[in-house]
């Protein structure tokens, strides 16, 4: 135990002296302790215990293999457990909470290879004396908090600021302060000791992936299984309908979550109606892997619709079976500017399960005063749209239309185009409020519904 503390930088202890700290001021009150008690209560449920034992003997594991060819020693083991404790854990909650994004492993491989990462290292390799890290590090922790509360608030982004470059000038003091003292302590510093100091928590998270990667899809399944109890009420359908959906999906967790909808909107109540639902999500898979040509008087491959505005900043649901013959996609709202009610633009394809026949692209503004932003943002993103969705390249009139930001309706060829405004009745700091829309819409010539060809 005394080995293991004299690897504890002042740092370290100056942490474990603050919460120790903190939970006996806690434990002072009643009210509190009863708070510190459900919460142990909560954290010790046998699936959160599964979880991080799991997580703890996998660690365990690769600690025992790197230690057998030479890349872990026992000097290691405090840097060991804080790494566990401020990448694994957190990275574990981080999954739990995106397992349906595979986006957040790029982002966790990513940020292992920062300058970040180097920054860090160095401004640990050596901390001030422990009064002084007692001292500094509720300071620190404080005006961390009062900028992320001024972050949230538009009228405090000047505070947020100067508490910014607090933060950025007291981190390289630090960083300085530890670069400087390896310089002058580099005759008795071992290279090869800090390159295994370097290198082991950037192995130890490499080696973590595979576990959240399994994380990840055990969480999954699980949350499509759970679900089956509102969905499927024939108790051997539920058991068809999970061995069967790791058979058909395995690791694509896309498609499981895509099917996973899909029993919910169709309820099946036997197995040929299951079975329609997974032949559906092959069917689904085949199209997107070669898409059939449309014929621009039919409208647009949905999935090359789902491409046409990948250049901004909207990510892109699937497209997917709504009722009876209508199928349709949908962005995920973007939200701009710092305003407690932010503008928004939103993306919609509609069509049947070949075409898509309806595009829209559609911006909402609730803040009538930080408007330009969204406005001008909606504006560049209509201009793409319609010029992948048109193709042709002699549509000047439109885009100057468009430029104008002001209400009309045109006929091209196959496709009706309008951009409409639609006031909200709302009261209140969102009184002005309004949706405008972009519509293309493919026409046949015999319809009849068509609005104004005239702007």
């Amino acid at each position: 135990m005394t080995e293991f503390l004299t690897q504890l930088s002042n740092r370290q202890l100056a942490i474990i002296i603050w919460i120790v700290f903190a939970i006996a001021l806690m434990c002072l009150k009643s009210e509190l302790r009863q708070s510190i008690g459900r919460f142990i209560k909560a954290f010790f449920q046998p699936k959160l215990i599964a979880t991080f034992g799991s997580a703890i003997l996998y660690v365990t594991g690769n600690v025992a293999c790197l230690k057998l060819i030479g890349l872990w020693s026992f000097e290691q083991l405090a840097s060991t457990i804080e790494w566990t404790l401020t990448f694994a854990f957190v990275a574990m909650f981080e999954v739990i909470g995106r397992s349906n994004d595979d986006r957040v492993f790029r982002k966790l491989v990513r940020d292992l290879f920062t300058f970040t990462v180097v920054f860090l290292f160095i401004t640990e390799m050596h901390s001030f004396s422990l009064l002084v890290e007692i001292l500094i590090l509720p300071i620190v922790i404080v005006i961390a908090g009062v900028s992320a509360v001024a972050e949230l608030k538009p009228e405090h982004k000047q505070l947020h600021g100067w508490l910014q470059n607090i933060l950025i000038a007291a981190g390289s003091g630090a960083f300085l302060y530890s670069l400087i003292k390896t310089f002058t302590e580099r005759e008795t510093i071992s290279v090869l000791g800090v390159a295994l100091d370097f290198s082991l928590p950037i192995l130890l998270s490499l080696l973590f992936l595979p576990f959240l990667f399994l994380l990840s899809r055990y969480i999954a399944y699980e949350s499509a299984f759970t679900s089956f109890g509102h969905w499927l009420e024939n108790t051997s359908l539920k058991k068809r309908a999970k061995w069967k959906a790791v058979r058909q999906f395995g690791w694509n967790i896309d498609f499981l979550n895509r099917w996973k909808q899909l029993v919910q909107r169709r309820r099946p109540t036997n197995e040929q109606e299951l079975d329609e639902t997974f032949s559906e999500i092959r069917k689904v898979r085949e199209r997107e892997m070669n898409p059939p040509k449309i014929a621009a008087e039919d409208g647009w491959s949905p999935y090359a619709a789902l491409k046409f505005l990948q250049s901004s900043p909207l990510t892109m649901r699937d497209y997917h079976w709504c009722f009876e013959d209508e199928w349709m996609a949908s962005s995920d709202t973007f939200q701009i500017g710092n305003a407690l009610f932010k503008n928004r633009i939103s993306y919609f394809i509609e069509g049947g399960e070949i075409a898509a026949t309806s595009l829209k692209l559609r911006v909402r503004i609730d803040t009538i005063d930080d408007a330009s932003e969204a406005l001008d943002l909606f504006k560049s993103m209509s201009q793409v749209l319609l010029l992948h969705a048109l193709q042709k390249s002699d549509i000047d009139e439109q885009l100057t239309a468009l430029e104008k930001m002001e209400t009309f309706s045109f006929r091209i060829e196959h496709w009706q185009l309008s951009l409409e405004r639609n006031d909200l009745e709302l009261s209140g700091p969102l009184e002005g409020a309004y949706n405008l829309t972009l519509q293309i819409l493919v026409k046949k010539d015999g319809d009849t519904d068509l609005p104004p060809l005239s702007p």
